[in-house]
């Protein structure tokens, strides 16, 4: 009863009914434990616009989504050996951190700038969640056909350039990480090494947003943390999971699907935003 209450509170009650609110966000936090514990590669880029069907307004998807993302983070790290690149990781980490800081302040500055035109602020971000998510997903689409990647620079400059902008792109949108597994591939480090590379970059990341969203942003409260905090246990599971499954089938057509049905709801945002 708590859980149906509460997601009648945070969405929109003539669009989604209660029950399919939790169901949608019950999966979503199950996604985000599967993609952590690397099963279907970046599946987790479906989370936030999931989230968006039965989430409302955009910065409350950001807000409600977070918290989950950083569970994920923790467990994954936990799950992998700590076998870390630390000459990679000292040109990333602060990277990530001036990214962060960079999108909290645009972030901010949007949240100044239409102060009395919520409605504004909704459909800026909802458009660049649904953009930015429906882009990365047609990458890794692309990726999936086996044809060879776009080549990136190589170099320190290019390693922050990236850090900074996965960062910043991720404070807004809640989306991020086909450039920075572009990067990191050219780079053709060990799958310890890759795993533990991305993993503690994107924990440095979603805790900075955690943070910047607490005490700068302030879009996550305590209703919102009060709010997600009952589901958060589902992404464990779908992090131990995604570990079991990656030793036993095949992910791509699960991957294909996931992708498809997440493309489909980032154009609808879109969609919803321009009509």
């Amino acid at each position: 009863m708590f859980l149906l209450a509460a997601a009648a509170d945070h969405v929109n009650p003539t669009d989604v009914a209660p029950w399919l609110t939790i169901t949608i966000i019950c999966a979503a936090m199950f996604i985000v434990g599967l993609g952590k514990a690397g099963f279907g590669g970046g599946i987790g880029i479906v989370v936030t616009p999931l989230m968006a069907m039965v989430i409302s307004p955009s910065p409350r998807v950001l807000a409600v989504t977070l918290p989950a993302f950083v569970v994920g983070d923790l467990c994954s790290i936990a799950c992998h050996p700590r076998n870390y690149h630390w000459p990679l990781l000292k040109q990333l980490l602060p990277a990530a951190v001036v990214g962060v800081i960079l999108g909290s302040l645009a972030l901010r500055l949007m949240q100044i700038s239409f102060a009395d035109h919520q409605h504004i602020l909704n459909n800026i971000l909802a458009l660049l969640i649904g953009s930015v998510s429906l882009c990365i997903i047609l990458m890794q689409l692309y990726r999936l056909t086996g044809r060879t990647a776009p080549q990136m620079p190589c170099g320190t400059v290019a390693t922050i350039t990236v850090g900074i902008f996965e960062a910043f792109l991720s404070t807004l949108t809640n989306s991020a990480g086909v450039l920075m597994a572009l990067l990191l591939l050219q780079m053709k480090l060990s799958k310890q090494h890759y795993m533990t590379t991305v993993l503690t970059y994107f924990l440095v990341v979603n805790a900075g947003k955690f943070i910047a969203f607490i005490t700068f942003n302030r879009i996550i409260t305590a209703d919102t943390l009060a709010f997600i905090a009952p589901y958060l246990a589902i992404v464990p599971v779908g992090c131990l999971a995604g570990v079991w499954l990656n030793r036993r089938i095949d992910a791509k057509l699960f991957t294909l699907i996931l992708y498809f049905l997440a493309a489909a709801t980032a154009s609808r945002m879109i969609v919803k935003v321009l009509l």
